[in-house]
């Protein structure tokens, strides 16, 4: 035989299609109802349906078991299906409900989006549970104006147009330079004494900044400052301590005032901000010139306190300035001989710092040795002897109209030809005062004030004339 020996093979078992076919049908219109009556809110819970059931028109195999489903929780109130007769289908034996119950609330249908070609278009079909008609998508979002698709996170709300971007912020151009300003010498309508005075003399001025200003050199800028020193001698008092004003030579705009103080042995005058109150206790008291037994060396002191007196080193006073008169070598005959001393000038403008808190230390004591370190040294400019007057005169260029013997003038003996300051007389208590840098105004009014007191008697016969 052709299976060898034996008995022949059993022939393989086979299903038949009609039978087959008959059971799937069934369990399909049984599976149906039991979806219909799970939708309506219904629970079936006899229905069952077994796994690994032959399909239909197979070859008989059985396909692969599937997993198991979890048997559903049975109601608390089941419902029995019962076959129709006519149809074999299942019915709901339900005779308490109403023959058509109402359906249940429909919920808002939420639309599935699913990109078709490109995340730019989008498909116009969407599944839908309980809705019959399909829902009509909107046509795919554009930009405004332009026709062209929308992008990713564009918005779909397209009712207002897109805000306009921010034009990109222009570079800043610096700002030109202005032109460099002139030297006020050089300035067409530019007065430097007139400005220089408009602020000192505002009426709004602090007394600090008055202060500060009265006591500061004076600016390069000023060829010079014409000034008047009138002198008051009237009464009994003002006879015996005489009291000085400074004011402006053009408009007589008040600067400082000055006036003697009774000392014994040496001469004390006092200059203040104030016409009216001339004492140290004064709110405008800027300082004092004090002279030494012999009359011939006037120191010039701020307002500050004497190194003798046990003060704090940040109270005592500063030393601005000294005269130092010297007799003629002639016998005593002839012009009397100055040496003003000021402290020197840094480079930030401001004078150098002079407190000496013993004799030796002054100004005029350095000066006699030869040691001019930190001062600058001015000195007088002889005058000369005129035969035909008989007298020794100096050009005042009509700022001087007397002979006396208080006039002079002060030069640097590196430079003879600029006259720093003079001074004369114009008549019986006026005086001319011209200053300029590096003194200041109470440098110049202190320097004044010492030639009023100083007098030589062996001058009566010499005095000092200007030019004709």
């Amino acid at each position: 035989t052709l299976y060898g020996e034996g008995t022949a093979p059993e022939p393989p078992t086979t299903v038949s299609k009609s039978s087959s076919s008959t059971a799937m049908s069934k369990k399909r219109n049984d599976a149906r109802e039991a979806y219909k009556a799970k939708m309506m809110g219904y629970q079936a819970s006899n229905i069952e349906i077994k796994p690994n059931t032959p399909l239909v028109g197979g070859s008989g195999t059985k396909p692969p078991e599937r997993e198991k489903v979890s048997e559903p929780v049975p109601s608390p109130n089941p419902v029995e299906l019962v076959p129709n007769p006519d149809t074999g289908k299942y019915y709901k034996d339900l005779p308490s409900l109403p023959k058509n119950p109402p359906s249940a609330p429909k919920s808002e249908p939420i639309p599935l989006r699913k990109p078709t070609e490109t995340n730019r278009e989008f498909s116009s079909k969407f599944k839908y549970e309980d809705d019959k008609e399909p829902y009509q998508a909107p046509p795919p979002a554009t930009i405004p104006d332009s026709g062209k698709p929308a992008l990713d996170g564009y918005s779909e709300n397209l009712s207002q147009p897109d805000p306009e971007p921010e034009p990109e912020p222009k570079p800043k151009q610096e700002a030109p330079l202005p032109p460099p300003a002139l030297p006020p010498s050089t300035g067409p309508s530019f007065d430097p004494a007139k400005e220089y005075f408009v602020n000192l003399l505002n009426p709004s001025l602090s007394v600090a900044k008055r202060m500060k200003m009265m006591m500061e050199p004076l600016p390069k800028a000023l060829t010079k400052v014409e000034c008047t020193i009138l002198r008051d001698k009237s009464g009994l008092s003002k006879k015996m301590y005489p009291k000085f004003d400074m004011v402006l030579s053009n408009n007589h705009k008040f600067l400082l005032s000055g006036q003697k103080q009774s000392m014994m042995g040496s001469a004390h005058y006092t200059i203040t901000l104030e016409n009216e109150d001339t004492s140290k206790k004064g709110a405008g008291y800027l300082g004092k010139v004090r002279s030494d037994s012999s009359k011939t060396e006037y120191n010039l002191f701020d307002h500050g306190e004497n190194p003798t007196g046990g003060f704090a080193y940040e109270k005592i006073r500063q030393q601005l300035g000294c005269v130092y008169y010297e007799q003629s070598a002639a016998n005593g005959k002839g012009p009397r001989k100055m040496n003003v001393l000021i402290p020197s000038i840094k480079e930030d403008g401001m004078q150098a710092f002079w407190k000496p808190l013993k004799d030796s230390d002054h100004m005029a004591a350095k000066f006699k040795i030869g040691n001019c370190d930190n001062m600058i040294c001015l000195t007088n400019k002889p005058p000369v002897w005129n035969k035909a007057l008989e007298a020794y005169v100096l050009n005042f260029s009509g700022r001087v109209t007397m002979p006396s013997v208080k006039n002079f003038q002060l030069i640097d003996p590196e430079d003879e030809s600029k006259i720093v300051m003079q001074f004369g007389r114009v008549d019986d208590n006026t005086f001319n005062l011209d200053a300029s840098y590096p003194l200041s105004f109470f440098q110049a009014f202190g320097i004044a004030l010492s030639s009023f007191h100083y007098a030589d008697q062996s001058l009566s016969g010499y005095i000092t004339q200007l030019y004709q």
